[in-house]
């Protein structure tokens, strides 16, 4: 299978948008609505050649920023994106495709990770990244 980096976060997306509370994007945008997931390749090294046969691993994060304030209710709001099921769960979400409607052939959550600010364009927020591997053969 022939692999597209746009085709893939954009399959991340179309599963996390079944997540109805968040406003989701592919792609950087310039400002987020919150709570907003934003899905990206890995900082550093994401994507690894495993065989000669063409088999390919990508690792991109999901961050989910649902404050500006680190408060009990920013906290409670976040815990339920970090819950292994239910309506508000990432980790669900992306189990319910695991083969992101055919963009690859497998999508897990593999760590959640970086609880608490982080600094988007010129603001910070309360929020957490989620690791997610993806393979294509």
């Amino acid at each position: 299978m022939a692999f597209s980096i746009p085709l893939i976060r954009d399959a991340l997306k179309t599963r996390i948008d079944t997540i109805s509370a968040l406003t989701v994007y592919d792609t950087m945008p310039e400002n987020v609505s919150l709570p907003a997931a934003i899905v990206y390749p890995s900082p550093g090294s994401f994507l690894t050649y495993q065989t000669m046969d063409g088999a390919v691993d990508l690792d991109f994060i999901v961050i989910v920023l649902v404050s500006s304030a680190v408060d009990d209710l920013a906290q409670d709001e976040l815990d339920g994106y970090l819950a292994n099921s239910g309506a508000l769960s990432i980790k669900a979400a992306i189990d319910a495709d695991p083969s992101l409607g055919g963009a690859a052939h497998f999508a897990g959550m593999t760590e959640a990770r970086n609880y608490g600010l982080h600094e988007f364009g010129n603001a910070q927020y309360f929020g957490c990244e989620f690791a997610v591997s993806v393979g294509v053969s």
